[in-house]
């Protein structure tokens, strides 16, 4: 028989709970071979990047060359790092590369690895969340929703994202957000720290993809629950001025890609609805596969479906349960309709 025990701390920030609630319901037991079942498929996804990436830059990779020229000159300014690529500006993660590569030689491996610690530390502050709610109000379905959480984050079939060094913007401004989220409920620290930090974690989010401006918006329930002073709303303001300032800087100078036709859903929404839904059920789809789009509109509406059932489960909770989910909810809608 699998011995029990006290669930084992986790890499991440304590995320707190009150200690009257923590006190009125026990700690679940879990095994450490459901721990280590949760984190298996991390596991997996570290040898599958071991085993068939490559040192040398690939594909959409060999633009940032220009930068590196660029620093080994000595002419390298702000706006080559500020820059847009697309619709994007990359600025922190063009930062990271240009540590990394010449610290490394530009060894693809080293991108490879910090993205596979990103994608780890965003399911370890989502297990630590799950895991402290579970001892405050228990939970039948802990274990399964937490390995259904590591199977479709850590998912094979989005091979390219795990071998690919340029996918790092989009694991930075998802670890980015799941940083933000997660300081937000560490009561040791006062509230204008959480909120200051929270508030940095967005604006690297923002600066590292255009899909990171949504961050400021999805973190609205969590910083809605931060202690307030004697002048209710300050931090909401203040919070939405920061918004509004990085969508100012992010905007200034910028041009949409030639041919782009940002209103293109509202003339085609029953394409864009479709893509939408494929969209958030691509995690278990390959792109060159022909089963691809019905399996990811499957997926998609199975992922809508039991989202919207969870919220309904969650309608006599508190708020300090709710709003991490409903801020890692409304990334992922907003993420998905900004792609769309």
């Amino acid at each position: 028989m699998v011995s029990t025990g006290q669930p084992q701390a986790a890499a991440t920030p304590d995320l707190a709970v009150s200690t009257t609630a923590e006190s009125e319901a026990p700690a679940p037991k879990i095994s450490w071979v459901w721990h280590l079942l949760n984190f298996s498929p991390a596991l997996l996804l570290v040898w599958f990047v071991s085993r068939f990436s490559v040192k040398i830059p690939v594909l959409d990779e060999w633009w940032l060359s220009y930068v590196f020229h660029a620093v080994r000159l000595g002419t390298a300014t702000f706006n080559d790092f500020f820059a847009q690529h697309n619709e994007h500006r990359l600025f922190f993660p063009r930062l990271i590369w240009t540590s990394l590569a010449f610290a490394t030689g530009w060894n693809i491996k080293a991108e490879l690895a910090l993205n596979v610690l990103l994608v780890v530390i965003v399911f370890a502050i989502v297990y630590q969340i799950a895991l402290r709610q579970a001892q405050r109000i228990g939970s039948a379905l802990f274990n399964l929703a937490n390995l259904s959480s590591s199977l479709f984050i850590f998912s094979l079939t989005q091979y390219e994202t795990w071998l690919l060094g340029v996918m790092g913007a989009v694991l930075l401004v998802h670890a980015s957000v799941a940083f933000a989220i997660g300081v937000c409920f560490i009561q040791r620290l006062h509230p204008w720290t959480r909120f200051v930090l929270a508030a940095v974690f967005c604006f690297v989010a923002s600066f590292s993809m255009m899909q990171g401006l949504a961050s400021w918006i999805a973190l609205l329930p969590c910083i809605t629950l931060l202690p307030k002073e004697s002048r209710s709303g300050r931090k909401l303001y203040l919070w939405c001025f920061l918004f509004a300032s990085s969508v100012v800087i992010y905007f200034c100078h910028f041009r949409f890609s030639p041919g782009r036709d940002i209103l293109r859903f509202l003339h085609h929404p029953l394409q864009a609805g479709g893509f939408f839904v494929a969209l958030m059920g691509n995690s278990f789809c390959q792109s060159d596969a022909i089963v691809s789009g019905p399996i990811a509109l499957v997926t998609g509406a199975a992922i809508l479906l039991g989202l919207g059932a969870y919220v309904t489960m969650l309608r006599g909770e508190s708020k300090e349960i709710i709003a991490p989910w409903l801020s890692l909810a409304l990334f992922g809608f907003f993420y998905a309709a900004m792609v769309t």
